[in-house]
């Protein structure tokens, strides 16, 4: 409200200015616009429209400078978040050599762990949902926590360059461990407040001894990366296992995808998404306040050439100067 009003008395101010100026060009009328003195009748509005624009771009000025987007990062401070409206996105990540294989992707041509990031990078990007805080558990032949409770995405993105394959003793993949320490994590966490999603390729070793889930675990996602032919390494075809990735996530009671090609879609990421697709295709107010100060700086970008071009009807006036000569001449 406060925004508007001071758009409205810039408006206000600039109208009054463009009156004054109005009655100063009135003396040299006749100079500007020819014998008959005054301009084309659009040029009436000359005044209002320059004003209304001036309120375009200083309310989308202001809108800009205060607006603050859904994801805040670390600008929220600890004491000021809520407890019951933190929501936790828990993130296992496979980091065993089998994701440095080239077979994802379109094309086929990129490392599972490159595509593993796109996928979480598109995901983040998603998430509208205020007060978000990601965690991630990194799993080979044991798992380690990486990063616990963070609410800027870069940080994430930065997290999963490392090669965190190089921290574990070299042997096979164990997932399960990576399942057991995050579920351990999220113990403390409030009731149906935590998304779990599991990346991986699924060339894992043992599924006997699954750990329940905590109360904190609201959604369990599976997304497979890797292709289904896949790639030699470690003396054998490492392949992703859609069976093996399927049957954890009913296990768990959880939602499988395979994202070697396409993204985590919103119905899987369900309200951490925010908006329906609707509400994604409408403007934030964000993109008004743009959209008003390109149009008001349009407006007063152009509106003197208009004036120059078109306030007056050169070509009648051509003729009127001409006639007047005439007679000026004939009266001689």
């Amino acid at each position: 409200m406060v925004t508007l009003f001071i758009a409205a008395m810039a408006g206000c101010l600039c109208l009054m200015a463009e009156l004054v100026h109005l009655k100063r060009i009135q003396k040299l009328s006749a100079m500007a616009f020819g014998p008959e003195g005054r301009a084309r009748k659009w040029t009436q509005f000359v005044p209002l429209i320059r004003s209304v624009a001036v309120v375009a771009i200083c309310w989308g000025l202001l809108i800009l400078m205060n607006y603050q987007g859904d994801n805040q990062g670390e600008n929220l401070l600890e004491q000021e978040i809520p407890k019951d409206k933190v929501e936790h996105v828990l993130i296992i990540l496979d980091v065993s050599p089998s994701m440095y294989l080239k077979d994802a992707g379109l094309e086929g041509d990129i490392q599972r762990k490159v595509r593993a990031r796109e996928v979480l990078e598109s995901m983040m990007e998603r998430i509208r949902k205020p007060y978000v805080k990601y965690s991630v558990v990194a799993t080979f032949t044991d798992a380690l926590p990486v990063i616990i409770d963070t609410s800027d995405n870069s940080v994430i993105s930065n997290i999963l360059d490392l090669p965190m394959d190089q921290a574990f003793t070299p042997g096979k993949t164990d997932l399960l461990k990576g399942i057991q320490k995050a579920f351990e994590i999220a113990k403390s966490w409030k009731a149906n407040s935590c998304t779990c999603l599991l990346i991986s390729d699924g060339d894992f070793t043992s599924e006997i001894g699954m750990p329940d889930a905590p109360p904190a675990i609201k959604e369990f996602l599976v997304a497979g990366v890797g292709s289904s032919q896949g790639l030699f390494i470690d003396g054998h075809q490492s392949r992703q296992d859609t069976l093996s990735l399927k049957r954890l996530a009913k296990r768990l009671r959880g939602n499988y995808q395979d994202v070697n090609q396409k993204h985590l879609s919103s119905q899987v990421l369900g309200d951490l998404a925010g908006e329906s697709e609707q509400e994604a295709q409408s403007f934030t107010l964000r993109e008004w306040a743009l959209l008003s100060c390109f149009l008001g700086s349009f407006v007063l970008a152009f509106l003197p050439y208009c004036l120059v071009r078109f306030s007056i009807d050169h070509h009648a006036q051509r003729n009127k100067l001409r006639d007047l000569k005439v007679l000026g001449l004939e009266q001689k």
